[in-house]
């Protein structure tokens, strides 16, 4: 599946998964400080993924 080209915020995690919150709060905050929305809809690419 191909999907079209987009931004997107990156957070890497290196260490324990218990950052994994930590690195949501970090995108969330940078999103608020610039102004930036989710992407909305019920496809593939506005979802969010833990990799």
């Amino acid at each position: 599946m191909e999907l079209p080209a987009r931004g997107c915020l990156v957070a890497r995690v290196r260490g324990s998964y218990d950052q994994i919150s930590q690195a949501h709060d970090l995108i969330n905050a940078r999103m608020a400080a610039e102004s930036l929305r989710p992407r909305s809809g019920d496809d593939l690419a506005a979802r969010a993924f833990n990799v």
